[in-house]
């Protein structure tokens, strides 16, 4: 123990030699007078004059590494150079010093990329971290492995350990815009509209040939927490657009001016926007803001009477009538888009009318006919779970459910929506199998009464449903509540 300290004593000692002799011996150089190392005493000749800086040390022998002039001679370590051929050996400390330096760099890497494998940044790779011009790839590493956080995150229905994951990932790389989506929906998923808004926009404004998905997105985020005012402007903002595709949002300015309490809409104050749409749009608007006005029958009566050339538009209409109660205006007015809706849409428009207006019999006739004469788009299957979403025909869902081939994961979701929305528990475990998912995920928790807002909230973050059937979510969620 004791050897081992004395080693390490003079260890220390040469080290700071180095810097120190080295220093004293340049400005003996410099300014001559007293010699720093050699012993005053002595007469300053070669292998004659003692070595004074050594004598501080267990083993003077050591010294060699600071000054190779150190020599023994009648066991004595004396100067093997005269007073006036001192000189310091600044490229052999340089060295030293650099060696250290190396070992010790390598040292504290090869410590910090062994934590950070711990800490799951399993392929870093041990060149990444010693080698400065590829540290980059540390925070590639860490911003992966956040993303893996969050992705097992969602897997257990941690919403709040996801929206840590992917906000510690989007601040380390935020050239994602498919990410920054993400973390904006899970941001108003939890409430913190202010930082979702701010988000959208910012990804609006930096992604512009993705608006339209992005525009999508938010619709999607504020349909979900029923944010219906906010929903209403950016419907209007992407309405009145430049792109081809804008006339699809007067869908969601229909459904956000109905679900509106009269005292909190603002569609009344868009007069000039209004304006600039079609007629028969301008009346589809009308009956939507009017809906429980006096003159709500005038409306209805009105709008029956215009003709439709657009099939949206046509589809619009015998809905808007439908939720509104207009059954037999519904109705008629499917009598005279039928070349303009389409077999499939025509049908549908058929099975859910007849069964609001009570003839159940004609409904499930016109259902078998949908389902016997073709299979299914993913599209037709949305709009066909949607209307089971918000009817109670439980003998209808059981007939899809029997009837419909899944084999897409959108399409177990849809149906799983159907199968539980109705009650039928043996689909419902079956579907869940099919998406390789634990059906308690999906169950109601906690506060939440099935398919009410928090159901539906969480519902729409776990699974892959689309837009028709997040519209009869919400609608029944509405119902509920």
């Amino acid at each position: 123990m004791r050897k081992s300290w004395r080693w390490l004593e003079d260890t220390g000692r040469i080290l700071g030699g180095l810097l120190f002799w080295n220093l004293r011996k340049s400005w003996f150089r410099i300014r001559r007078g007293r010699c720093p190392c050699q012993s005053p005493g002595d007469s300053g000749q070669a292998g004659r004059t003692r070595c004074e800086a050594c004598a501080t040390l267990n083993q003077p022998s050591r010294f060699q590494a600071v000054c190779p002039l150190l020599t023994r001679r009648d066991n004595q370590w004396v100067c093997s150079v005269d007073r006036s051929q001192i000189r310091p050996f600044w490229t052999r400390a340089f060295t030293t010093y650099t060696i250290i330096a190396l070992i010790a760099y390598l040292g504290a890497a090869t410590s910090f990329h062994s934590f950070l494998r711990y800490q799951g940044l399993d392929r870093l790779k041990w060149f990444d971290v010693i080698w400065p011009p590829r540290w980059s790839q540390i925070e590639n590493a860490k911003a992966t492995r956040f993303r893996q956080i969050a992705s097992e995150a969602f897997t257990r229905s941690d919403f709040a350990t996801a929206l840590f994951a992917y906000g510690s990932a989007y601040q380390i790389d935020s050239s994602q815009w498919s990410e920054g989506l993400i973390l904006a929906r899970l941001h108003e998923h939890a409430g913190n509209y202010a930082l979702a808004e701010n988000l959208f926009r910012s990804l609006h404004e930096r992604f512009p040939e993705q608006r339209e998905v992005i525009a999508l997105t938010h619709h999607d985020a504020l349909l979900v927490t029923q944010r219906f005012g906010s929903l209403e402007r950016l419907a209007w903002q992407q309405l009145l657009g430049a792109d081809p595709n804008s006339a699809a949002w007067i869908h969601p300015v229909l459904r956000a001016v109905g679900w509106q309490s009269p005292d909190t809409r603002a569609w009344q104050s868009r007069n000039h926007q209004i304006m600039q749409l079609p007629p028969p749009l301008r009346n589809l608007l009308d009956l939507a803001g009017h809906a429980n006005a006096s003159n709500a029958d005038d409306l209805a009566a009105t709008i029956a009477r215009v003709p439709m050339t657009d099939p949206l538009w046509a589809r619009l209409r015998w809905e808007l009538l439908l939720r509104n109660d207009y059954t037999d205006a519904a109705m008629e007015c499917l009598l005279h888009d039928l070349d303009v809706l389409g077999d499939f849409e025509s049908r549908l428009a058929h099975y859910v009318i007849r069964r609001a207006q009570g003839d159940y019999t004609s409904a499930r006739q016109q259902l078998s006919r949908l389902l016997a004469n073709q299979h299914l788009t993913e599209n037709q299957l949305a709009r066909l779970a949607g209307h089971l979403v918000t009817s109670a025909d439980a003998e209808g869902a059981l007939h899809v459910l029997r009837e419909t081939t899944s084999t897409r994961l959108e399409e177990h979701a849809m149906l799983w929506i159907i199968a539980h929305r109705h009650g039928l528990a043996d689909f419902s475990a079956e579907l869940c199998r099919k998406m390789n998912i634990t059906e308690d995920l999906l169950l109601p928790s906690g506060r939440e009464t099935s398919l009410n807002r928090r159901h539906v909230n969480r519902l729409t973050m776990l699974l892959p449903l689309p837009r028709e059937v997040i519209y009869a979510l919400v609608e029944r969620s509405l119902q509920l509540d």
